[in-house]
């Protein structure tokens, strides 16, 4: 009797999750990367590019628009599958969430969708920013056209 319980909150989707994408100079050093990164941050805590991989937006962008399968997180070449990511991440909306189970991972995650959204904008807002700043180039270099898109787009 014991075991139904158990089963039911394991089989439950996690609850939604605080979200947030950082954007930043990447530390060589310290992130295994350089020139502007985007990082997710969950719960407050930001997931580090070197053992994630840095945030491809563009396909974080497409995303938030449908469900699917993508590869959220890539290497810092822009090749998913140099920086181990084979599977991608399945997401799925239902309503007002999104949810997203890493199968390269098998971490699931839950968010809101207006969460995500702002978060995304932010993002966006936060590398424009960067980029008036100095010279430094996105990584991956393909995020650079997630910057280069009009703001009302997201």
């Amino acid at each position: 009797m014991a075991l139904l319980p158990r089963l039911r909150r394991l089989l439950q989707p996690p609850p939604p999750a605080a979200v947030g994408v950082d954007v930043f100079v990447a530390d060589d050093d310290v992130d295994q990367a350089e020139g502007i990164v985007a990082a997710l941050v969950v719960d407050g805590a930001r997931l580090p590019p070197f053992d994630y991989g840095p945030l491809d937006l563009v396909a974080l962008h497409a995303a938030c628009e449908r469900p699917g399968t993508y590869f959220i997180w890539t290497c810092t070449c822009g090749d998913p599958g140099c920086g181990g990511a084979f599977s991608g991440v399945l997401v799925t909306h239902d309503g007002e969430m999104t949810r997203w189970h890493d199968r390269d991972t098998e971490h699931r995650y839950c968010f809101r969708r207006a969460d995500l959204w702002r978060a995304l904008r932010d993002a966006h807002r936060a590398g424009r920013e960067l980029r008036t700043t100095g010279s430094w180039e996105f990584t991956p270099a393909g995020n650079a056209d997630f910057f280069d898109r009009v703001p009302d787009s997201l």
